[in-house]
This record gives structure tokens, sequence and C-alpha cells, in this order.
């Protein structure tokens, strides 16, 4: 029993460790500072980890993240409608036939065609 619950622990921890960050999410604790720098270039660096930035690493005043609930209903019928546009837009006209394209000609073989015309036969 004490084996089942230390593997309990363990495997908590670990999946704690590789989902902190949206654990922590969901428990309404505070967004996680992000860091910007720049380099001698002047390239912009962005990053999660004060030790890993610079000395002159400030916190990166970024917006939030927001998530905008969906409507189900309302998506399922604009995709009805796209399929049932894309549809009629494949569809030929109300004669039943599909409208001829017009011929199109290579002008290459109509270059070649006057060369040939002027050739001695």
């Amino acid at each position: 029993m004490a084996r089942k619950f230390i593997l309990l622990a363990i495997v908590v921890g670990i999946a704690w460790y590789f989902f902190r960050d949206q654990v922590s999410a969901f428990a309404g604790q505070p967004k996680q500072a992000i860091y910007r720098w720049k380099d001698d270039p002047s390239v912009v660096h962005y990053g999660s980890s004060k030790a890993a930035a610079p000395r002159g690493a400030r916190q990166a005043d970024l917006p939030e993240i927001s998530v905008i609930p969906n409507d189900q209903a309302a998506l399922e019928k604009q995709a009805a409608h796209l399929k049932a546009k894309q549809q009629s837009d494949s569809q030929p006209p109300s004669g039943g036939e599909k409208p001829k394209m017009p011929q199109v000609r290579n002008l290459a073989i109509e270059r070649m065609e006057k060369v040939a015309e002027k050739l001695p036969r």
C-alpha cells in the first residue's frame, strides 16, 4: 500500500512539473512574467526565465491572452452556408450544361505556325 502511495505521489509530482503553467492558470495565480531585452545588433529577445535573461532584461508589458467563447450552433450554421455556396458555385447554370471554357492558345505555338507559313514548301 505504501509503494502505491509513493508511486502516486511521484506521478502527481511529475505531472505537476510538466503542466505547472496550465495548472497555475486554473488556480487563479498571477500570470507568468515574460522578460524582454535587446542584444548588441538591437535584436529584441523574449524569455520566461529571469536567470536565462541577461542583466539588463526587464519585464515585458504584454497583453493577456483572452479566450473567446464560441457558439457551436452559429459555427455549424456558417459552415453549412459556406458548403451550400461552394456547391452552388461548382454546379452548372440553370441550362444544365457546363459553360464552355474559352479557347486559349499558346503564344509559342502561334509564333511557330507563323514561322512555318513563311518557310518555302
